[in-house]
């Protein structure tokens, strides 16, 4: 599969990465900032870019099969990042996305989990913006999934992990494994077996 790949330089992107090469997909990577990508692969290509600016987004993701969208940031970077992915996909007629979002947006009853007392209050301006990228979705008629974690951690992934959809594992670990939410997005990219869909993960 040929993948474009978004944030292709933060903890969970550079494991992204591997994951992709490793299974023998063909990766286009947009970076800011190139020199940290410390590897070399005939299977990857990188551009240097900014995610805010729309055609180097649709530089990136003409002619590939699927997007995975990684990107973080402060501010508005993720709702702006989407809106230029989206676009760039309808134009190329792409269909299939990935798209790393937080726990926070997962649903307990008619709230967002985000919403209820008990969440942190550090983490609900960063919360809000991965709502207004899961709202702007929902609109499209994309093949899109979007990944909830909890706290993600550097210690070694397991390799065993619960997923579901839509709902949070409240009684679960409050931190997962980059590794470990690296493996399921891309066994996702390849059964996409959560289309259109919020997924919950948690270590087992």
């Amino acid at each position: 599969m040929k993948v474009a790949l978004l944030g292709g330089t933060g903890n969970l992107g550079q494991l992204l990465l591997q994951q992709l090469l490793a299974r023998g997909h063909r990766v286009h990577a947009l970076v800011r900032a190139p020199e940290k990508l410390q590897l070399s692969d005939p299977l990857l290509t990188i551009t240097r870019g900014d995610v805010r600016t729309a055609a180097d987004v649709a530089a990136v993701v003409a002619s590939q099969d699927a997007v995975i969208n990684a990107v973080g940031g402060e501010g508005d970077v993720r709702s702006v990042a989407i809106g230029n992915v989206i676009a760039a996909m309808q134009q190329c007629r792409i269909r299939r996305l990935i798209n790393l979002g937080g726990a926070g947006i997962l649903q307990v009853g008619p709230l967002y989990l985000y919403q209820l007392p008990m969440f942190p209050s550090a983490m609900r301006a960063v919360t809000d913006e991965h709502r207004r990228v899961f709202e702007i979705l929902r609109a499209t008629n994309l093949d899109w999934t979007m990944i909830c974690p909890p706290f993600m951690s550097t210690h070694a992934g397991t390799g065993r992990f619960a997923v579901k959809a839509d709902y949070p594992f409240l009684l679960a670990s409050l931190r997962i494994a980059f590794a470990d939410v690296a493996k399921f997005v891309v066994d996702e990219l390849q059964h996409c077996g959560f289309p259109r869909q919020r997924v919950a993960i948690a270590p087992c």
